[in-house]
């Protein structure tokens, strides 16, 4: 329960509070951050905060659902996207046309975000120093990674909620945005992996 929380209190420390899936026995190295970790902090911080900016997520208000996901086995995935982009674009009053224009126009620059954060992380990945990730850094990479996933729900929600069928560009734009999460999902994973396997402080 200690590790639990210590993950939750490091979670509410952020401004895009989510869900570490770093392992908690894993000593944090004292090593000097390096630029490419620098650029993936920054790059992940500020696709959160664009993301609450543009009104695709809501900022973090009620810390009840971060404590479901920790001491309830909550998947972050099934939390419920922001309730108010739908209502922003004015998903269920304004010309459908309108509505999936904006969805379109948002989902592109949400893959193209993500795309830029995802590109510093495999660039990491791809260095030669590999082991040497901090915390920090591995932490926002998976908070904007969660951050890309409620936005794509948000989209999706208000897709849904306009009337008539979605076209094809719009489709083919939540499709596009789809396929990056899915990248920026393994390279997160790629991260949590060589962050748990690098040598604990004194081995």
């Amino acid at each position: 329960m200690r590790s639990v929380l210590v993950l939750f209190t490091a979670a509410l420390a952020s401004g895009c509070a989510t869900v570490s899936m770093i392992p908690s026995q894993t000593t944090v190295s004292t090593s000097v951050v390096s630029e490419e970790q620098s650029a993936l902090r920054a790059a992940s911080s500020a696709f959160c905060d664009s993301a609450e900016h543009e009104g695709w997520v809501e900022a973090p208000r009620d810390l009840g659902q971060i404590a479901n996901v920790l001491l309830n086995g909550a998947s972050p995935d099934g939390a419920p996207a922001s309730g108010d982009y739908a209502a922003m674009i004015g998903a269920a009053e304004n010309p459908a046309s309108d509505v999936y224009a904006r969805i379109q126009a948002d989902a592109t620059a949400a893959r193209v975000s993500l795309a830029s954060v995802t590109d510093l992380a495999e660039r990491f990945l791809d260095g030669e120093d590999v082991s040497s990730a901090a915390r920090a850094d591995v932490v926002s990479y998976e908070r904007a990674l969660v951050n890309a996933q409620k936005a794509r729900r948000a989209f999706i929600k208000a897709a849904e909620i306009a009337e008539g069928e979605t076209p094809d560009a719009t489709a083919s734009a939540l499709a596009g945005f789809e396929a990056e999460i899915d990248r920026a999902r393994r390279a997160a994973d790629l991260l949590a992996d060589r962050y748990a396997a690098r040598p604990r402080a004194g081995a």
